[in-house]
């Protein structure tokens, strides 16, 4: 058997046609336009096969080429992957692939192999008027007729309505158009009919998430996804991550335990997850370890931040307070490109001093402690304020008025949730302000009825406002000050 051998389409399709460069190339994925538009899908498909006929058959690049796919695997970036096994560039990659397509001659392989009978004559018989279908079907979708795959699949629904092939095609259909609630529909029909394919469940359980839906909710179609393919660690991955927002720590630690292959980018979300869990478990033995793998794959200032937190609580046995202190960190993504499953803070303290959240995500403070003969109950039944405050402390030693203020006018772009604080960002002009939110408790609410702001993490709709600060510097947050009143224009 030979493998290697020139395919004269893909070569014509480089000689005539102007090539992507090679960072392009590696960043392509399912979503792109040169992987989904036939005019742009050509250079795509004839550079790739090229660049992977390089790399796995020439005498420079064979040799280490399982270095680099174990590197690839493991979540490196391609363009470090090729500096970490050839010491090259992307650019001398893409000039290397230039010659080797210009050259006179190219490498193939050869190996011996055995026939078995049934290969050299197969028993043929007709395909079955589903299997038949649904491949006529896929190639309209494949070909981009959308419309007669569209109907090929719904004529197949009807032919055969206790079959889920033809809804998952019809679901495939629905993401492509960008439709989650038509993706929805199918991918429910074609589960609740018993849909065999572990991947159908997975992406079943994105669309639930991107609709709205509770984490809860997508913890049993994960569980099928795993169930049908025990060794499908992307699904066991998501899965520990709904599980622990659901505070079941025992299942999601023994799902994040069969997700082998961690990616560099989800390192830290993973183990600083991991760790969380064990303490929640009250596993100590484990917790450090975790923490530590978190401190080491930290990359940005707030999540060394939040891993140091959890590894200086640990080793203090600050049982009381750590529960209060120590959250999932914002910016702790779920395993794929799917929008953030952020598992939000719990804690085993009485209810009314749970950090409160919403339906958009996590609340900036939890409510201030009163005595708990004084509490409404009510009030507990009711959204947490992230300020509830309309007056500064009377105390004179926190008092915010001994100290100079400053204020500044401009629209609220995006509230940054740290690891204690809060971080505002406010565009001025040409410029941006960068506020520190400390204590929530001691900021004074202005231009709101009821004296209180709901504030939740992440981009903001460019609201008006005037904040008033104390300026004090902070050069590892880059904020110029500490808020001290927040008044919506």
């Amino acid at each position: 058997m030979e493998i290697g051998a020139l395919i004269p389409g893909r070569f014509q399709v480089l000689q005539q046609n102007q090539w992507l460069p090679l960072e392009t190339l590696l960043a392509v994925d399912q979503n792109s336009p040169y992987y989904n538009e036939r005019d742009r899908a050509g250079v795509f498909y004839a550079e790739s096969w090229a660049l992977i006929h390089m790399l796995n058959l020439s005498k420079p690049y064979r040799p280490e080429y399982g270095k680099f796919v174990t590197a690839i695997v493991s979540g490196l970036p391609a363009a470090n992957a090729f500096w970490q096994v050839y010491a090259k560039t992307t650019a001398m990659v893409q000039k290397d692939l230039e010659q080797y397509l210009s050259g006179s001659s190219f490498y193939a392989m050869f190996f011996n192999i055995k026939v078995q009978k049934s290969d050299e004559e197969p028993d043929i018989e007709p395909a079955p008027p589903l299997e038949s279908g649904m491949v006529q079907a896929d190639l309209f979708a494949l070909t981009d007729k959308k419309e007669e795959a569209a109907e090929k699949y719904e004529s197949l629904a009807k032919q055969f309505p206790k079959k889920w092939e033809p809804e998952a095609g019809l679901a495939e259909l629905a993401l492509r158009a960008k439709s989650i609630e038509g993706a929805r529909r199918h991918l429910a029909r074609a589960a609740e009919l018993g849909a065999t394919t572990p991947r159908l469940y997975y992406e079943y359980a994105t669309i639930l998430h991107e609709a709205g839906e509770k984490d809860a909710a997508l913890v049993p179609v994960l569980k099928k996804a795993v169930e049908l393919d025990p060794d499908y660690e992307e699904a066991h991955r998501y899965l520990a991550f709904c599980l622990l927002a659901t505070e079941d720590y025992q299942d999601a630690v023994e799902h994040f335990s069969k997700a082998k292959k961690i990616k560099r980018e989800e390192a830290f979300a993973y183990y600083y997850a991991l760790a969380y869990a064990n303490y929640r478990l009250d596993q100590r033995d484990v917790i450090k370890k975790s923490a530590e793998a978190a401190r080491k794959f930290a990359r940005t200032p707030e999540q060394i931040a939040t891993a140091e937190e959890m590894l200086r609580a640990v080793s203090q046995e600050q049982t009381a307070t750590v529960v209060q202190r120590i959250g999932l960190a914002g910016d702790l993504t779920p395993p794929t490109e799917q929008t953030a499953l952020v598992p939000r803070t719990v804690s085993k303290e009485p209810a009314a001093r749970v950090q409160a959240d919403d339906e958009q995500g996590r609340r900036l403070a939890r409510r201030p402690e009163v005595p708990e003969d004084a509490r409404d109950k009510r009030e507990d039944q009711q959204p947490k304020r992230l300020v509830r405050r309309t007056d500064p402390p009377e105390s004179p030693v926190t008092s915010p008025a001994q100290r100079p203020r400053t204020s500044v006018q401009g629209t609220l772009q995006q509230v940054d949730c740290l690891v204690k604080i809060a971080r505002l960002r406010v565009a001025t002009g040409q410029k941006q302000v960068l506020l520190a939110l400390a204590d929530p408790q001691t900021v004074t609410v202005k231009g709101s009825p009821t004296g209180t702001i709901d504030l939740t993490c992440g981009p903001q709709k460019g609201k008006l406002v005037v904040l008033e600060y104390e300026a004090r510097p902070d050069a590892r947050l880059g904020t110029t000050g500490i808020v001290r009143s927040i008044e919506f224009k």
